[in-house]
């Protein structure tokens, strides 16, 4: 927001401009003190740390050490601003300079330790270090990187087999965070839904393997919307999902193609 009211009006023609920003009236004075610059701004690194610190590494660029993440860590506007408000971000008030740094340096290492047990990177003990171990990528944290897919997604990736059928790459799709995590299964959907289950000319595979199963997931949602968009068929009353299926649809099938290719299952 704050970037696009900066942009209001041409520099070389305009010595002023104007922004409009429509919200919600109990949003208003969100937005008003912002624009005053009275509105402090928090960090929300916490929540995607896993997934920075894995783009770090798979870059091969600096991280190569949880001495290194640490640092990085030191570095980022998260931790400037546990600095200042540490119950923002769980952390009780009062702790000395040096407490506050431990728990964010056991946050990284946390959070490191997740990637590795999830076979994302991996973590070997480095004794000249002092204690600091040395990381690197995995397979699967280049291709999370790459492909910006999410971790809980990529965890599913090694189910696949070299027999694995086409109904089984569906399945693993639909339930990807992406898709499966990402689509809402509301009320009014499950008698459209369960009409193309039931059709053997608009899907070829239907939920469990029968036509008469009712969608009672998001996944299955996704079951089923994959494969119609696959088959060029109009999505009936989901053209919401379109974009959700084409751009993070497709990241995690190129994803998963390379996956396949590397561990030889093609």
């Amino acid at each position: 927001v704050l970037q696009m009211a900066g942009r209001a009006g041409r520099p070389q023609f305009d010595t002023s401009g104007t922004c409009v920003v429509m919200c919600r009236a109990e949003q208003s004075q969100v937005y008003r003190k912002m624009l005053a610059g009275e509105c402090t701004i928090e960090s929300e690194l916490q929540k995607q740390l896993p997934a920075h610190l894995n783009s770090e590494i798979a870059s091969q660029l600096y991280m190569s050490s949880t001495e290194a993440a640490a640092q990085w860590l030191r570095a980022t506007y998260l931790f400037a601003r546990v600095r200042k408000n540490p119950a923002r971000y769980g952390i009780v008030r009062g702790l000395a300079e040096s407490e506050l740094e431990g728990r964010l340096v056991a946050l990284c290492a946390n959070k490191l330790r997740e990637l590795a047990d999830s076979g994302m990177i991996e973590m070997t003990d480095d004794p000249a270090r002092g204690g600091a171990a040395r990381v690197r990528p995995r397979n699967l944290g280049y291709l999370m990187a790459r492909f910006c897919v999410e971790m809980e997604t990529m965890t599913l990736f090694p189910q696949l087999s070299a027999t694995a059928s086409l109904p089984d790459v569906l399945s693993l799709l639909s339930t990807s965070k992406e898709l499966g995590g990402g689509l809402a299964l509301r009320t009014i959907d499950k008698k459209p839904l369960a009409a193309i289950n039931a059709s053997e000319e608009k899907i070829r595979f239907p939920i469990d393997g029968s036509r008469k199963s009712k969608c009672k997931t998001p996944a299955s949602k996704a079951f089923l919307l994959l494969q119609l968009r696959a088959s060029g068929a109009p999505l009936e009353g989901f053209d919401d999902t379109r974009i959700l299926m084409q751009e993070k649809g497709c990241r995690v099938l190129r994803a998963m193609i390379e996956y396949a290719e590397s561990a030889g299952l093609s």
